[in-house]
């Protein structure tokens, strides 16, 4: 998805699921990916949720790229830093239990 797609797709979501949802980051993925991905996004608590968007959302205006990961641990959290000046770009991490503790059988 070109840039300018994929800014507006996120600046004018309001939930981090309905931002991935509408850049089309999961597909091409298999079903059982899919659908752990979605489950852990619905699940994450709402300050998690606004931050985590309002981080991409900024780095977007700003057109500076991010760095998004996820690391499995028990309880949810989410940490972020700015590396340079401004200029340089946003390092996120996603802390959430695995994908499957959220997918309803």
């Amino acid at each position: 998805m070109a840039q300018e797609a994929a800014h507006e797709a996120v600046i004018g979501a309001h939930s981090v699921r309905e931002a991935v949802e509408r850049v089309g980051l999961l597909v091409g993925m298999e079903d059982p990916i899919v659908g752990e991905a979605l489950a852990v996004l619905e699940g994450l608590p709402r300050a998690i949720d606004a931050a985590l968007l309002a981080a991409l959302k900024s780095s977007l205006e700003r057109r500076i790229p991010v760095s998004l990961e996820w690391e499995e641990g028990e309880v949810m959290g989410l940490r972020m830093k700015e590396v340079g000046d401004g200029a340089g770009r946003v390092d996120i991490v996603v802390i959430t239990p695995h994908g499957r503790h959220f997918v309803r059988s």
